[in-house]
């Protein structure tokens, strides 16, 4: 009786280690995902300020002192 007692503890601790694992790779997955969509919006950020900078520059370049430079 007590092997049965003992065998279905470690069943249900078995179980209970199987579930936290399950737990933890659905974490995993979360974090790896919104750790992508942190990088993704960086990503994003880099560009527009690159493109804005770009812009800037071409717009300063127009009014420069060579003559029918943007005009």
């Amino acid at each position: 009786m007590k092997e049965v007692i003992i065998y279905f503890k470690v069943l249900e601790v078995s179980i209970e280690v199987f579930i936290a694992m399950a737990e933890v790779r659905v974490l995993k997955t979360v974090v790896k995902a919104r750790v992508l969509e942190a990088v993704a919006e960086v990503h994003i950020m880099i560009h527009l300020l690159v493109k804005t900078a770009r812009n800037f520059t071409q717009k300063s370049n127009r009014f420069c002192c060579w003559p029918n430079r943007g005009w």
